[in-house]
């Protein structure tokens, strides 16, 4: 029975090649730099996490500006609800209507704040008129104290015959 013989040894050029001679550090062969296809490899990587980085920023962009959307929703139609009642029975139909509503505490992250023409409060959860909100019909988004807590809030100011002025708004953080 005839044992087959061990294949031959890679010549000495080859090892010098893959482990080099000087201190057994690993050489890349020459040229590989240079080829197209390093280049086209890097090209592709590059092209590819360029645009997963587009992908992620712009999912991430709509995702805010979806929520957004949802919370002037959301802001809209209580403040709908507001001037139903403020035009159904006036002033004290409206000043019942925010303190039933925070008493129930059914919605945590409203904000409602009724003050007259002088700025006096007349209803809320906020302890004063927030500062840089004007007298405008107008969106805002600032920092608000509520129940002594500091928090971001996105409010719109809706002006009420009478000079009354109503802030209805969602905390967003």
């Amino acid at each position: 029975m005839d044992i087959p013989a061990p294949p031959p040894a890679l010549p000495r050029a080859r090892l010098i090649g893959i482990a080099g001679e000087r201190g057994g550090r690993l050489r890349w062969p020459r040229g590989l730099l240079r080829s197209a296809g390093l280049r086209f490899a890097g090209l592709y990587a590059a092209l590819f996490g360029l645009s997963a980085l587009a992908l992620v920023l712009f999912l991430w962009w709509d995702t805010a500006a979806l929520l957004d959307r949802q919370v002037d929703a959301a802001i809209r139609a209580d403040a709908q609800g507001l001037n139903e009642r403020w035009e159904s029975g006036g002033l004290p139909a409206l000043i019942l209507t925010i303190r039933e509503r925070l008493a129930e505490n059914i919605d945590d992250d409203a904000i409602y704040m009724l003050v007259d023409n002088t700025g006096r409060r007349l209803a809320g959860n906020l302890d004063r008129w927030p500062p840089g909100i004007t007298t405008d019909d107008d969106w805002y988004e600032m920092p608000i104290v509520r129940d002594r807590v500091r928090s971001l809030a996105r409010v719109h100011n809706f002006a009420l015959p009478g000079g009354f002025h109503l802030l209805v708004g969602r905390d967003v953080e």
